[in-house]
């Protein structure tokens, strides 16, 4: 998905913190999901 924006310094920025939270909240439902299969086929 592209996000139209200004290429200012601080936009960088902004996207980058954007992008490293994004990340880290993939993770964490990845993680959740990988941890609720185990937990569904240990029955």
């Amino acid at each position: 998905m592209l996000i139209p924006t200004n290429a200012t310094r601080q936009e960088l920025l902004r996207l980058k913190k954007r992008e490293i939270i994004a990340v880290r909240g993939h993770k964490l439902l990845k993680d959740r999901q990988e941890q609720l299969l185990r937990i569904l086929l240990s029955y």
